[in-house]
Protein backbone atom coordinates (compact mmCIF):
# COMPACT_ATOMS: atom_id res chain seq x y z
CA UNK A 1 0.00 0.00 0.00
CA UNK A 2 1.34 3.45 -0.92
CA UNK A 3 1.46 6.33 1.52
CA UNK A 4 -1.21 8.82 0.26
CA UNK A 5 0.86 11.76 1.52
CA UNK A 6 3.98 10.71 -0.41
CA UNK A 7 4.89 12.53 -3.60
CA UNK A 8 7.74 13.07 -6.01
CA UNK A 9 8.32 16.65 -7.16
CA UNK A 10 10.87 17.65 -9.76
CA UNK A 11 11.11 21.41 -10.35
CA UNK A 12 12.96 23.00 -13.21
CA UNK A 13 14.07 26.49 -12.33
CA UNK A 14 15.77 28.85 -14.74
CA UNK A 15 16.98 32.30 -13.80
CA UNK A 16 17.93 34.74 -16.54
CA UNK A 17 19.69 37.78 -15.16
CA UNK A 18 21.46 40.76 -16.67
CA UNK A 19 21.07 44.11 -18.36
CA UNK A 20 18.22 43.91 -20.87
CA UNK A 21 17.20 40.40 -19.83
CA UNK A 22 13.49 41.29 -19.97
CA UNK A 23 13.95 41.77 -23.71
CA UNK A 24 14.58 38.01 -23.99
CA UNK A 25 11.18 37.13 -22.54
CA UNK A 26 9.51 36.49 -25.89
CA UNK A 27 12.34 34.32 -27.17
CA UNK A 28 12.42 32.32 -23.94
CA UNK A 29 8.64 31.83 -24.00
CA UNK A 30 8.77 30.83 -27.66
CA UNK A 31 11.28 28.14 -26.72
CA UNK A 32 8.76 26.71 -24.28
CA UNK A 33 5.73 27.02 -26.56
CA UNK A 34 7.20 26.62 -30.04
CA UNK A 35 4.03 25.33 -31.67
CA UNK A 36 1.69 27.90 -30.16
CA UNK A 37 1.76 30.86 -32.53
CA UNK A 38 -0.87 33.37 -31.47
CA UNK A 39 -1.11 31.91 -27.98
CA UNK A 40 -2.49 34.23 -25.35
CA UNK A 41 -0.29 35.32 -22.47
CA UNK A 42 -1.29 37.05 -19.26
CA UNK A 43 1.65 39.11 -18.04
CA UNK A 44 1.27 39.57 -14.27
CA UNK A 45 3.16 42.38 -12.55
CA UNK A 46 2.94 44.94 -9.79
CA UNK A 47 2.45 48.70 -10.27
CA UNK A 48 6.10 49.53 -9.51
CA UNK A 49 7.50 47.16 -12.13
CA UNK A 50 4.93 48.45 -14.63
CA UNK A 51 5.80 52.10 -13.84
CA UNK A 52 9.48 51.34 -14.45
CA UNK A 53 8.57 50.15 -17.97
CA UNK A 54 9.67 46.55 -17.50
CA UNK A 55 6.20 45.09 -18.13
CA UNK A 56 5.84 47.13 -21.32
CA UNK A 57 9.22 45.87 -22.59
CA UNK A 58 8.34 42.29 -21.64
CA UNK A 59 5.00 42.53 -23.43
CA UNK A 60 6.69 43.94 -26.55
CA UNK A 61 9.18 41.07 -26.54
CA UNK A 62 6.35 38.53 -26.26
CA UNK A 63 4.37 40.23 -29.05
CA UNK A 64 7.43 40.15 -31.34
CA UNK A 65 7.33 36.36 -30.98
CA UNK A 66 3.66 36.19 -31.98
CA UNK A 67 2.01 36.02 -28.56
CA UNK A 68 -1.19 37.93 -27.82
CA UNK A 69 -0.48 39.73 -24.53
CA UNK A 70 -2.80 41.06 -21.84
CA UNK A 71 -1.29 42.67 -18.76
CA UNK A 72 -2.52 42.56 -15.17
CA UNK A 73 -0.69 45.21 -13.12
CA UNK A 74 -2.59 45.08 -9.84
CA UNK A 75 -0.60 42.56 -7.79
CA UNK A 76 1.24 43.39 -4.58
CA UNK A 77 4.90 42.54 -4.07
CA UNK A 78 3.85 39.71 -1.74
CA UNK A 79 0.60 38.51 -3.32
CA UNK A 80 -2.35 37.41 -1.25
CA UNK A 81 -5.14 35.04 -2.18
CA UNK A 82 -7.15 38.17 -3.02
CA UNK A 83 -4.50 39.12 -5.59
CA UNK A 84 -4.72 35.63 -7.05
CA UNK A 85 -8.52 35.86 -7.25
CA UNK A 86 -8.35 39.24 -9.07
CA UNK A 87 -5.72 37.90 -11.44
CA UNK A 88 -7.84 34.86 -12.19
CA UNK A 89 -10.85 37.10 -12.91
CA UNK A 90 -8.69 39.13 -15.29
CA UNK A 91 -7.54 35.96 -17.07
CA UNK A 92 -11.14 34.85 -17.51
CA UNK A 93 -12.13 38.27 -18.89
CA UNK A 94 -9.45 38.25 -21.60
CA UNK A 95 -10.22 34.76 -22.95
Amino acid sequence: MTDPSAFDLSLRTRLVYGFGAVGQLGELARGLFDEMKGARVLLVTDPGVAAAGHARRGAASLEEQGFVVSTFEDVRENPTTGDVDRCLACARDVQ
